[in-house]
């Protein structure tokens, strides 16, 4: 992971914050000191408390648009979003064990899931390099390619025939919190199609943990989660050519290509 989870350059995420705050705000001033348990000392100290969150919430509009830019505020379901924030969280702070638990659990878990779902992924901002990969050798009908990705190094046995490069992609909302707007991905590995066979067989890259088994289930199954898209990218076909290095490459819209990369000297 090579990013953020929180993005301040986004104005949705100040709006979410700001009403976070507003909700509270709101909720607090609807409070009804005389069905408290100690009237005098919720009267006393209501509206100062209400005031202060009101502030908080104006602060965080204000960083909406001074963080991002101003053009970046004209979105037009912006209005909506931050009055359903406000709302669900009046809701939560008004009325804490009948909304307020039931939404902070709901929060804990999704917050748990993205971020772990967020470790195998990186971010990219329009073209961005997956991978790179080097034939390596080839005998006893396989290849031997070493493959370069995130960060780390890996030599695969890869059967001998055509093969083709995946990526796994995830693309989510501006609307979400953590992670919201980004465009992510992570190298998958290579699909190979052998004449003898006729068929192909998929050989993954990775670590094989249940972070990224559980992207490429997602995507396998076409799970569609509203403000979340899960991909495949895939390159045609090509047979690769000995000692050739190769670079992945993803492009603005989430396509993949694979160029052969040649030495200066």
């Amino acid at each position: 992971m090579n990013f953020s989870i929180i993005d301040i350059h986004i104005p949705h995420t100040w709006v979410f914050f700001a009403g976070i705050f507003m909700g509270a705000a709101l909720s607090q001033a609807t409070v009804i000191p005389s069905r408290t348990a100690n009237p005098e000392a919720v009267k006393s100290r209501k509206w100062t408390i209400c005031w202060i969150l009101l502030s908080f919430s104006f602060v965080c509009g204000v960083c909406a648009v001074f963080f991002p830019g101003a053009k970046n505020i004209i979105d037009p379901g912006l209005p909506l979003y931050a009055g359903i924030v406000t709302g669900v969280f009046f809701l939560a702070f008004r009325f804490k064990k009948a909304v307020g638990l039931p939404v902070f659990l709901i929060a804990v878990i999704a917050v748990i899931l993205l971020v772990y779902e967020f470790k195998p992924l990186y971010a990219r901002s329009g073209q961005a390099e997956a991978a790179e990969f080097t034939i390596l050798s080839r005998r006893d009908s396989t290849y031997g390619i070493e493959v370069r990705a995130a960060g780390t190094s890996s030599l695969l046995d890869v059967p001998d025939g055509e093969i083709s490069v995946f990526c796994r992609t995830m693309d989510l909302h501006k609307y979400y919190p953590l992670g919201g707007g980004r465009h992510l991905y992570r190298f998958g590995g290579f699909r190979v199609f052998t004449e003898k066979d006729e068929k192909t067989a998929d050989i993954p890259y990775g670590d094989g943990s249940s972070a990224e088994y559980l992207l490429d289930w997602m995507v396998r199954n076409r799970l569609k989660i509203p403000g979340i898209r899960a991909a495949a990218a895939e390159t045609g076909f090509f047979t690769p050519v000995l000692l050739q290095t190769y670079r992945v490459l993803l492009d603005d819209e989430g396509g993949i290509s694979v160029t052969p990369v040649f030495s200066q000297d």
